[in-house]
């Protein structure tokens, strides 16, 4: 459900990150960042069509200067899609998406080595789905999934001794909800909450000859889990 409208740059790291990017980054890392607002107030609209009755609409409204920076943004896609379902098996129906985006990014710098920034995303997407049954496979049918979901998050970072002590620290909360619907009746609901607190701190020490560099990472997730369907109910925290 992520839309790839005002993206400034996609990072991807491999190997295991999690002593500087936390205990979900064991892995590797996708980092995307978004674009931050610059220059003076200004503004754009898209218009995108393609394929399998496929459009987007998206704008943009931004601004900034050396000491503040925020970026609006808003996206409407709509796909007619494909079946889900092989259409060699004779399943013709199609399976659209629908998306709708709002965005902002902002940030201000009240003194010269601290910086605040705060990210808002919202979003309520519908996928159409098809059904399945054992010994037949996926076939047709009338299923969607609508989902729901808010992201904010707030950081700061301070600057001292030149540069070479470094700290971050931020709060960030993400709300899911899922609603499954057959023929237009609801079958299964699920619904997920996450609040995360994160500092990080980094002591350089520079030579001539080489830089070292100390880190510390501190990191807390709360999380809540709820699904709901006709055989069985889970509420975890």
């Amino acid at each position: 459900d992520l839309i790839s409208h005002e993206i400034e740059r996609i990072e991807v790291l491999r190997g295991a990150q999690s002593a500087l990017w936390g205990s979900d980054a064991m892995g590797g890392v996708i980092n995307i960042i978004t674009k931050k607002g610059s220059g003076p107030l200004n503004g754009k609209v898209t218009l995108e069509g393609g394929s399998f009755g496929t459009h987007q609409e998206s704008f943009n409204i931004n601004a900034g200067t050396n000491t503040y920076h925020y970026s609006f943004n808003g996206t409407v896609h709509n796909t007619d899609g494909i079946s889900v379902a092989s259409e060699e098996r004779g399943n013709k129906e199609e399976d659209g998406y629908e998306n709708s985006t709002l965005s902002f990014k902002g940030g201000i710098n009240p003194v010269e080595n601290l910086s605040v920034e705060l990210i808002l995303r919202h979003l309520r997407a519908d996928s159409e789905t098809d059904d399945y049954a054992a010994g037949v496979g996926s076939h047709d049918g009338d299923s969607n999934v609508e989902t729901k979901q808010s992201f904010a998050k707030i950081s700061s970072s301070l600057d001292l001794l030149d540069g070479n002590w470094k700290h971050r620290l931020g709060v960030s909360g993400n709300d899911t909800k899922n609603e499954s619907y057959q023929v237009g009746a609801l079958s299964s609901t699920s619904k997920g909450e996450k609040l995360k607190y994160e500092y990080q701190t980094d002591y350089f020490i520079r030579t001539d000859e080489l830089e070292q560099r100390m880190t510390l990472v501190a990191e807390r997730e709360e999380e809540q889990f709820f699904s709901k369907s006709t055989w069985s109910t889970i509420d975890r925290d």
